[in-house]
């Protein structure tokens, strides 16, 4: 989302409290996109001088204060909601008076009194690159006139429907607003979600916006920032916006040129399909999904610890659709002679080893991967046994803290080749046909190091 920043408000802890002044301070507040609310008192506060005022006496502790909604009211009127506030700072700037800073993660805000404890009906929220997937746009031709597909002007894909919520993309164009210097054509492109009995702000967000999001970045190859979000609670027929934080998202970034999935009519028709599979994936499934979509986030940290998130990932992947190797009864007639034998010192570590017998190895799991996503699999690495070694190798010294040197691109490599094999498998799972695959496979998404991957691991061809 946007930097924003409202004009100067009372703050206080409830509207009753603002109305009645009691302890009202001003402050100013400011939202980032990436760390979320920031409410400065430069002078008054909202934690001591209450209580010292109304005990006598103020008693301080290691735990920040904690306010689950602060309210606000700027000079212009508009109505600011502060959920689950922190006090990072306080004290005393000069004598008699005092400062204090808050933080929060969530900011609302409308043109009347929110309740943030009611329950949400419909929300609408716009992802980043949305419009750009979906080509939702006016274009002007070679003397300067401008075209408009009329045909967009209002339409809607739905993606779910049920008695409890239902799921729609909406977009097209919205009214012309001319000027004496310009003509405007503003276009629409969100998602709505609509539910038949009221839900929290956080479940809806942790469970539908992040499941669709996620969805949206695996098509995108991009994970994308939400744009804008606005709320309609319970006995409300005006809306209420959301701020909220998010920290990897990657900003002013565009997704013609290298997207892997791109909007037609083919995908357009298996959206509501794509979106019931992806929200009925198994719990390793998820895990990888959620994984995978993150690691196209903007995230700041260690190549080392890229590759483990990408190793992780990929070994969810192959263990969702994996069987065990043995039954409970053949684990037994394995197991209990070798138990039997075995020196009372070390059976406890030999029942953990044992156990490991029931299960696919990682090097089984690797090569289950690779044959379900074949023939794209075999594009992408051709001498499949050198890979599965070194990945087997890489795995191990990542697990254990074992320096690679000078193996830097040798662990990129890695990693950005089992991103392209999950995206493999998924496009499967998800049913997407052989040509839309083969749509990936041409794309530019990864393509220099998709090309990298497949110089490193092509197999020689020996001419006798």
């Amino acid at each position: 989302m946007e930097n924003k920043t409202w004009k100067t408000a009372i703050w206080n802890l409830s509207w009753e409290d603002i109305d009645s002044k009691n302890y009202n301070v001003e402050g100013n507040c400011h939202f980032s996109g990436e760390q979320g609310a920031f409410l400065n008192i430069p002078f008054g506060d909202l934690s001591r001088t209450r209580q010292l005022l109304e005990t006598g006496k103020y008693t301080g502790n290691l735990e920040a204060p904690r306010f689950p909604f602060l309210y606000g009211i700027t000079q212009d009127g508009t109505r600011l909601v502060l959920c689950d506030a922190l006090s990072v700072g306080s004290g005393f700037s000069a004598p008699g008076s005092s400062y204090e800073n808050i933080e929060a993660a969530t900011v609302l805000s409308a043109k009347y009194d929110i309740d943030p404890t009611a329950l949400i009906t419909s929300l609408d929220f716009e992802l980043e690159f949305l419009k750009e997937w979906i080509g939702v746009t006016y274009q002007s031709s070679n003397n300067r006139s401008i075209v408009l597909d009329l045909e967009k002007q209002h339409k809607s894909i739905p993606l779910s429907s049920s008695q409890d919520s239902k799921v729609e993309l909406r977009y097209g164009m919205d009214y012309f607003q001319n000027t004496t210097s310009q003509l405007t054509i503003p276009y629409h492109c969100y998602l709505h979600v609509e539910y038949s009995s009221g839900l929290p702000l956080d479940e809806i967000w942790n469970n539908d916006v992040w499941n669709l999001r996620a969805m949206f970045a695996f098509f995108f190859g991009s994970y994308p920032s939400i744009t804008w979000a606005k709320a309609y609670f319970e006995n409300s027929k005006l809306p209420v916006e959301i701020f909220r934080a998010s920290s990897i998202a990657r900003p002013n970034k565009k997704i013609t040129n290298r997207c892997p999935i791109s909007f037609s009519a083919s995908t357009q028709s298996k959206l509501a399909r794509i979106w019931r599979a992806w929200q009925n994936f198994n719990d390793d499934e998820r895990f990888a999904s959620q994984v995978l979509t993150s690691l196209l986030g903007d995230w700041e940290m260690p190549l080392d610890l890229f590759f483990i998130a990408s190793t992780t990932m990929l070994e969810s992947l192959a263990r969702s659709r994996s069987k065990d190797c043995l039954t409970e009864d053949e684990f037994k007639i394995i197991s209990k002679p070798i138990m039997k034998a075995a020196d009372s010192s070390i059976k406890n570590r030999l029942q953990g080893l044992l156990g490991l017998l029931k299960y696919p190895s990682y090097s089984m799991l690797l090569d289950a991967i690779y044959e379900e996503g074949k023939p794209w699999s075999e594009h992408l690495i051709q001498d499949w046994k050198n890979f599965r070694t070194t990945q087997i190798t890489l795995r191990h010294s990542g697990a254990h803290g074992i320096k690679n040197t000078n193996q830097h691109l040798l662990i990129y490599n890695h990693y950005q080749a089992q991103i392209v094999l999950a995206y493999i498998i998924f496009m499967i799972r998800l049913g997407f046909t052989e040509k839309e695959i083969e749509s990936f496979e041409n794309s530019n998404f990864m393509n220099a190091s998709r090309w990298r991957i497949r110089q490193q691991y092509r197999k020689e061809v020996t001419v006798t």
